[in-house]
């Protein structure tokens, strides 16, 4: 009689383990909002104060046209007309097979001889001469990393992101000052871009208290693939939702949603993409508060010659939508927790081993305490 209850327990702690692991995939944070505008100096690139069309994210427009001066390639001939050329193989004609003589084999099976020799020989030579070389030009961390830094330094151009989760102690605030500013900010013009960028930065910097994840990327490009770039980035950015709710691309009333047990208070992330057309200054090599600090400075005190275009993007945009460390990481895989702060993410419950945020106190499948 004993076994029932165990068996009973464990079937409820497997059909808890499913719906918890299952959460992030099927809910997670399904709002999110937008505003920028960018002049890549084509027709229909530019836009203010988060005025963007639907066709601006839409395909470059780069298919393939059709060249009316060319001429159509020559096409196969026909099985009538298609004639066997004759094969010839040495002194040999397809139907007469003339056979070389023995001196000849004698003199051609010297030649490969020596060429085999001579082959096997030059080739550890060649070798060694190819070691010596990259002895000789140093291999060392040292300048491993100098040709990393010279690499990344290639093109006048720079593509840069910064993106940063906030917790649920400044989470609301940061969405509601998000949606003013998607909707009051002036981004006319690479100067406008270049102010929205310094409040957007302060506003940031303002709510670093709260800050638990972040990443940062710095490209540096040719003038040519700049524009092509930053709008990809832009896309996989904003296909992390799936409902615009803030700024000029909103369609639609915000859906309306329940705060959910499982997600806890919530966390948000808030991206922000610029092309330049010179470069910002270098971003830290650690990943603390600190650093987070020096990185949003980088853009309050951007001064590139060009500021070509400015995105910002964020998600959740609604205040019940909540997004817990669980489905951050799963979302946003390229953020990492800051050095610094309590690790957050997936933790197991204790008692029915079913994964949930460690933000939470209890188990939200079994309400088992955490140890």
């Amino acid at each position: 009689m004993r076994s029932l209850p165990l068996a009973s327990s464990l079937l409820t702690g497997l059909v808890a383990l499913l719906l918890v692991a299952l959460a992030p995939s099927a809910v997670g944070a399904q709002t999110g909002g937008s505003f920028g505008s960018s002049d890549f100096g084509s027709s229909g690139s530019s836009g203010g104060g988060g005025g963007w069309s639907s066709s601006d994210w839409g395909s470059s427009g780069s298919s393939s046209s059709e060249s009316g001066g060319s001429s159509a390639p020559a096409l196969p001939p026909s099985a009538a007309t298609f004639q066997v050329p004759r094969a010839s193989l040495g002194t040999a004609v397809v139907g007469e097979i003339e056979r070389a003589s023995d001196e000849e084999w004698a003199a051609r099976n010297a030649s490969g001889d020596r060429s085999f020799w001579l082959f096997c020989g030059l080739c550890p030579l060649s070798f060694l001469g190819l070691f010596g070389v990259a002895w000789a030009t140093g291999t060392t961390e040292a300048d491993r990393r100098a040709r990393a830094v010279a690499s990344r330094r290639r093109g006048p151009c720079e593509l840069r992101r910064v993106s940063i989760a906030f917790d649920w102690s400044v989470r609301a605030r940061l969405q509601a000052a998000l949606d003013r500013m998607a909707n009051e900010l002036p981004l006319e013009g690479a100067a406008g871009r270049r102010a929205a960028l310094g409040v957007v930065a302060r506003e940031l910097d303002a709510a670093l208290d709260g800050a638990r994840y972040a990443a940062f990327q710095s490209l540096r490009l040719e003038r040519a693939t700049l524009e092509d770039a930053f709008r990809r980035a832009a896309l996989d950015l904003r296909a992390r939702y799936t409902q615009e709710t803030a700024g000029a691309r909103a369609h639609g009333p915000a859906p309306e949603l329940a705060a959910r047990r499982e997600a806890g208070e919530g966390l948000v992330v808030v991206s922000v993409l610029c092309a330049a057309g010179g470069h910002f200054m270098d971003f830290p090599t650690t990943l603390d508060r600190a650093a987070l600090a020096n990185a949003v400075a980088t853009l309050a005190d951007a001064d590139p010659p060009t500021l070509f275009a400015l995105e910002v993007i964020w998600s959740p945009s609604v205040e019940q939508d909540r997004m817990s460390s669980l489905e951050l990481e799963a979302r946003y895989p390229e953020l990492l927790p800051l050095d610094d702060v309590p690790r957050l993410g997936r933790v197991a419950c204790d008692y029915c081993r079913a994964p949930y945020p460690a933000e939470l106190a209890r188990c939200p499948a079994c309400g088992a305490p955490r140890a």
